[in-house]
């Protein structure tokens, strides 16, 4: 859907135009925009809330501390892969030439402990890879400091709306709208980023 404006008052509205665009055919569906922009805009005040950053710093750093647990026990394993190479290794050099069925069966445990090792090594390494780099403080407190002037920045005079949708871009990932049947009701569905979606059922919407 598409956002269009209509009327004197230039009234926003979201409408499905393919079919017209495209085929010259018939408008699709429409609803109005200003009921689930005031929701949406209600929802990003109370996401970017003192309060609500304080708890998402918070969940922020529980996260990290269980990334760090994580990183632990995969050195861990890896540290004990990595032990019995070097003990395999080991007892390898120390058997006499003149034993050689026990050499070769000592080589082999060696080879074995290294085919272990390798892809756990490269598996902790991938694991490495795909964990997002902890919040420095600098970035902790400009994200404290943004609660306290997110709303006065929204509300300014000098804010756009273009300016207004780049803020909103930054924290959900989509809106979702679907009508029930045939009443005037909405089903809206916010789905923010890196999070699970907000489900909320509006009052009537003419």
């Amino acid at each position: 859907m598409q956002v269009c404006y209509g009327g004197t008052h230039h009234v926003q509205s979201y409408t499905c135009n393919r079919v017209a665009t495209n085929y010259d055919g018939d408008y699709g569906q429409y609803l109005p925009g200003a009921p689930v922009d005031a929701f949406v805009s209600q929802w990003v005040h109370t996401a970017l809330a003192p309060s609500a950053l304080t708890l998402s710093l918070e969940a922020t750093a529980y996260r990290e501390q269980e990334q760090r647990d994580l990183d632990r026990l995969w050195q861990q394993r890896v540290e004990r892969a990595t032990d019995e190479v070097a003990r395999a290794a080991r007892h390898y050099r120390l058997i006499a030439p003149e034993c050689r069925l026990v050499a070769l069966q000592l080589a082999k445990e060696w080879e074995d402990t290294l085919a272990a090792q390798r892809p756990l090594q490269e598996e902790y390494e991938r694991f490495v890879q795909a964990q997002p780099p902890p919040l420095s403080a600098a970035e902790r407190e400009a994200i404290a400091q943004l609660a306290h002037t997110i709303a006065a920045l929204w509300h300014a005079a000098t804010t756009t709306m273009a300016e207004r949708k780049a803020m909103v871009r930054q924290i959900i990932q989509r809106v979702l709208v679907d009508g029930e049947g045939t009443s005037e009701r909405l089903q809206v569905i916010i789905a923010w980023v890196g999070g699970p979606g907000l489900r909320w059922v509006s009052s009537r919407i003419p």
